[in-house]
Parts: C-alpha cells; sequence; structure tokens
C-alpha cells in the first residue's frame, strides 16, 4: 500500500513563514547581526564550495571532492545489525555523551531556555531540530548548522554548536551549496525567488514570477544543483494548475512546463543534468510516480512507479541516482522497474532498472525510514535514519542512524554500513518527532530530531551525531570542522 506521504509532509507543519520580520531580519544598510562571523572553516568543506562545473554539466569534480576528504573520521564498518536501544537519560544541553552501542560522540545542539522559545505555547516552535532529511542543514564551509524546522529558526556554530541568533528564513530555506553565508529560498505568495545573506541580513530578489498565487522550492523537499547553477521551482497558478519552472542563475533564462498533475517534491539531481519529480500517485508516465526531466523539461523516463521517502544521490560508480525505500518489496520488479527484491534500492536516472542497496532478505523493514543523500562530497553514500516501521517488533537497522554504501558492486545481502547513532525514538508519535537526520557535505556527521523516548509530551530536540578522531586527526575531540 501506499504511504500517505502528503498528509505528513514537513510543508504541513504549522510553522510561521514571515520574511522580513522586524524582529529577526535586518534590511539593507541596518547593523550586521551582533554574533560574530564563523572563521574556522574545514579545508575538505571549503574544496567543496570550490568545485567547478565541467563542460558537460557536472556540479562537482568528483576525484577532487572525494580525494580531499579521503582523510576524514567516519564512523566505523559493521554490519547491518538487530539492536536493541540502550535506556539513557536525554542528554545534558551542549554536554557530550558517548554512544554507548557505536562510540560515537553524540551531543543536543538545540534546548527551549538557551533559545528563549515555549515548545508547549507556541503555534510557531512545535520543536527545535533541523528540517528535514533531503535539506542540508549545515552550510557550505560546516561554520553553521540550521535548525531550520520553526521560523524564526536557530541559527548554530557548525563547529561548536552554540545558540547564534534566531533568524527569519524564506520559505523552502536551502543552503547554497557554493556560499556558506547565503540561503536561498522564495518569497511563496509574492513569487520571488530570494537569497538571503546570513550575515549582512539582507534579502535579495534574484527572480520575479508572476501569475502564482503560490510558489515553493520543491515544496519543502528541493535542492540546488551542486553548483548552484540550476534550481527548479513549483508554481501553482491562480486558476490551480501546477508548473515546473528550472531557471539558469547563472544566466538568468528559465524554462517553464505544465505539469498535468500535482507534484509531490520536485527536485536537482547533483550535478544539474536531470529535474526529478515525485507525484503524489504511483505509475508509470509522466505525471505520476518518480519521473526525470532533462534541461529543456523534456521527459526521459520514469525512475521509479511508487513515491516514497528517497533522496537523490551520486552512487560509488559515478552515476546518478535516487535512492528509496520500499517500492521493490512491494510492486513486482517490472512494475517498479526494480532488477529484484529489495528494502532500498538505486534507481539511476540515466535510465536502466534499480539494483538493490540493502536486500530483502536482510529482513531490513523498509516502512519508517528517511533518505539523506545530501552528502555531495561523498558519493557513493547515503545516510538512513530509520524512525521504526509499525507492525514489527524488531528488525535490522531499527531505531539506528546509518551510513550505507552504494554502489551497483556492492554487496546487498552483507551491506556495508557504518552508524552513526541509535536515535532513541518511540514509534508511533507525531510525524515531527521522527528522526529525519541530514548528513553534512562531508559525510562526516549527521543531525537528527528525537523526543529521547520520553513519549508525546517530551520536547523533540536535534542531536549531533559524529566520530570522535584523535588530536591528530581533527584537533581533538569535537567535530572535524574544528580549528586547526
Amino acid at each position: 500500500m501506499q504511504r500517505s506521504r502528503t498528509s505528513r509532509k514537513l510543508a504541513t507543519i504549522a510553522v510561521l513563514a514571515v520574511l522580513g520580520s522586524a524582529a529577526y531580519v535586518a534590511a539593507a544598510g541596518q547593523p550586521a547581526p551582533s554574533w560574530a562571523k564563523p572563521v574556522n572553516r574545514h579545508p575538505a568543506a571549503a574544496a567543496l564550495s570550490a568545485t567547478t562545473t565541467t563542460a558537460a554539466g557536472s556540479g562537482m569534480s568528483m576525484a577532487a571532492v572525494s580525494g580531499s576528504i579521503a582523510a576524514l573520521s567516519f564512523p566505523v564498518s559493521r554490519t547491518l545489525s538487530r539492536l536493541s536501544t540502550p535506556s539513557l537519560p536525554r542528554p545534558r544541553y551542549l554536554d557530550p555523551i558517548t554512544d554507548p552501542t557505536f562510540g560515537t560522540r553524540v551531543t543536543r545542539v538545540s534546548d527551549r531556555t538557551a533559545m528563549g522559545v515555549d515548545l508547549t505555547g507556541s503555534t510557531a516552535f512545535v520543536a527545535l531540530r533541523n528540517s528535514y532529511a533531503k535539506k542540508q542543514a549545515w552550510n557550505s564551509d560546516g561554520s553553521l548548522l540550521l535548525l531550520g524546522i520553526s521560523n524564526p529558526a536557530p541559527l548554530l556554530d557548525g563547529n561548536t554548536y552554540e545558540f547564534r541568533d534566531m533568524i527569519s528564513l524564506p520559505t523552502d530555506a536551502t543552503w547554497s551549496n557554493t556560499d556558506p553565508d547565503v540561503i536561498l529560498g522564495v518569497q511563496a505568495t509574492s513569487g520571488d525567488l530570494v537569497r538571503y545573506d546570513v550575515w549582512k541580513g539582507r534579502t535579495t530578489v534574484e527572480a520575479h514570477l508572476a501569475g502564482y498565487r503560490r510558489l515553493s522550492l520543491g515544496d519543502g523537499e528541493g535542492n540546488l544543483s551542486d553548483d548552484d547553477r540550476w534550481v527548479v521551482l513549483h508554481g501553482t497558478t491562480t486558476a490551480g494548475g501546477h508548473d515546473m519552472i528550472l531557471i539558469d542563475r547563472w544566466t538568468g533564462t528559465r524554462r517553464v512546463r505544465h505539469l498535468a498533475a500535482a507534484p509531490n517534491w520536485i527536485g536537482m539531481s547533483h550535478t544539474g543534468r536531470y529535474v526529478v519529480v515525485s507525484y503524489n500517485t504511483a505509475g508509470m508516465d509522466a505525471n505520476h510516480g518518480t519521473v526525470a526531466f532533462d534541461r529543456n523539461l523534456g521527459f526521459l523516463r520514469t525512475i521509479d512507479a511508487r513515491v516514497s521517502h528517497g533522496d537523490l544521490a551520486v552512487d560509488g560508480a559515478g552515476a546518478e541516482v535516487y535512492v528509496a525505500g520500499n517500492d521493490c518489496t512491494v510492486d513486482a520488479p517490472v512494475k517498479a522497474r526494480c532488477s529484484r527484491a529489495s528494502a532500498l534500492a538505486a534507481f539511476p536516472l540515466g535510465g536502466g532498472r534499480s539494483y538493490p542497496v540493502i536486500a530483502a532478505s536482510t529482513g531490513y523493514n523498509p516502512h519508517g525510514e528517511h533518505v539523506s543523500g545530501r552528502a555531495s562530497g561523498r558519493p557513493g553514500w547515503v545516510v538512513i535514519s530509520d524512525s521504526g516501521a509499525s507492525g514489527e517488533a524488531t528488525y535490522p537497522g531499527l531505531d539506528q542512524a546509518f551510513a550505507v554504501r552504494v554502489s551497483p558492486t556492492a554487496s546487498s545481502t552483507a551491506p556495508t554500513v557504518q552508524p552513526f547513532a541509535m536515535l532513541h525514538h518511540e514509534r508511533g508519535l507525531s510525524y515531527i518527532s521522527s528522526a529525519m537526520a541530514s548528513v553534512d557535505p562531508t559525510g562526516t556527521r549527521i543531525v537528527w530530531g528525537s523526543e529521547w523516548e520520553g513519549g508525546a509530551p517530551a520536547p523533540v530536540y536535534a542531536y549531533v551525531a559524529e566520530r570522535p578522531a584523535p588530536a591528530a586527526d581533527n584537533g581533538g575531540w569535537g567535530s572535524v570542522y574544528s580549528a586547526r
């Protein structure tokens, strides 16, 4: 049965989305924010910001980026296992603990008292956490961390995780992949694509699109190409129609295609070669399932017949893929474009059938997972955060966040995983308390949300997990972005 994703999307969460709030956004010419601009930028992350496109339109230099982070510290590889979540008290704010299962460092990075909000009495602040698995929470050089589920949203130091400020965000706020100071987004009802400079506190309109009663950047799940050149928007017309609008930010040119059905989300592939649309209804044509278009917005192919939690990534062979769970265990292989039964599959955007990432034979239950393919600097890996599938007491991967290898040559029956943490999440609670872990650009750490087994009344806070490395590797017990 297809999951009802539309009703659960983060875009439906009741949060304030007022761009230009006098309390939080400085107008042009006003003083910059009082907090100090971060200067500790890790060389590997800086390299990601500096990568350029090739003539073929690639959004990154794969060899250069991969080489630049080869020495970074990732979680220890192990077999995907059935594990029990240890009973632990909720960590104190900014007081790191060691995950007893995996030996990683876990830090609670949000707190309602420190950030001056009341999670029980405000309609704007129902949680203090990252926005979604498909949204990058760190800026391009790792110096800032945005907990963007609310608006205004907490902005943290990306290294120490200390609270800096509450900032008002554009709708569908999305970090630039190349400029660490810039957030892209839209003014949903005025039809503007905007950029917000978090250091200058200034909003600039990049493009105005008339004739739409609502504009979104991917319906809360969209991203730009890795070089920031290409962005695709969803415009809802005054008559209720749906347009897909592709903008070349380097030249200012636009292309528009009318969609016959409402999309669940629209996104750019990492290289910018493909526009991917996932509709609310399964199927095998241009208006159903999950489909790929070229940069002329011509329909290319159905990627996946179904609509599931998934993200766009680059696999170990350098091919662009859509990684999703559930599909190849529910649909027959021919219908879902699956090569064979699998719990998590990679669907090539360039055509052809999927290949399994986690085989169904492992016992993994792909009904409570989110996928994050946001580690642009670590091709061949995605992060899975499993918030718990209903109807099954336990299974391998339950309540865990782990990186998993994505490659047509990798074993899916004994997949290589690198666990970051146990998630301490109770099944059956509201969607906003689901883990939805987002991986940083280098693939070395994650941020997720959890009520930490406190039940429905407990606040949903943000937690960061990373593998501590020796001082010779990264300056000590802290993050890989620590100053050297």
